[in-house]
């Protein structure tokens, strides 16, 4: 209850700027979803520049239009979800399809997707994954799963800060 009294406190004032430090904690997952609503109803139709500070990944994922990753005080990239999830700005993702193994040897020639451990694996455009599965299906391949992969924020956290603490120790090795 003190996290949502503290939330309507701060928009007595018909802000136009709110700035919210881990928002969610202590909330219940209804309250998390109705204070996610909130947050982007607020921004959407009323305007509000609504800037978030959490730990909750996946949380931020499902509320922000642009993050930006900050490992030891600076910020390492600002990136819209768009960008993490398609970061090579083609219009692919990323497709997953399980199939059982006996009917591996029916792949057409001519599928965009590689066999690799069990599974058919590629990026394609996202028009194109009904044709791919009814091409599969056609040829007799059994398809017991069909995965989109996303690029999550997590994903992108981690690959951002790993790579600066990497960086970090090869520049404090230097250094000495």
């Amino acid at each position: 209850m003190r996290q949502r009294l503290g939330i309507a406190q701060a928009l007595l004032g018909d802000p136009k700027v709110l700035v919210l430090d881990e928002p969610t904690n202590g909330l219940d997952p209804a309250g998390i979803k109705d204070l996610r609503d909130l947050l982007i109803k607020l921004s959407r139709e009323k305007n509000v520049a609504v800037f978030v500070s959490s730990h909750q990944l996946a949380e931020l994922d499902l509320m922000c239009d642009r993050v930006a990753v900050i490992n030891s005080g600076r910020i390492l990239r600002v990136l819209t979800m768009e960008e993490i999830r398609n970061p090579s700005g083609n219009g692919e993702v990323g497709l997953t399809v399980n199939i059982a193994p006996e009917t591996a040897g029916n792949i057409p020639e001519d599928c965009p997707l590689k066999l690799a451990d069990g599974k058919l694996i590629g990026s394609v455009r996202e028009e194109e994954i009904p044709a791919i599965i009814a091409s599969l299906a056609a040829a007799g391949v059994s398809i017991t799963g069909v995965n989109r992969n996303q690029r999550t924020l997590e994903d992108v956290f981690l690959e951002l800060t790993y790579g600066e603490a990497e960086i970090s120790a090869e520049d404090a090795e230097a250094e000495t």
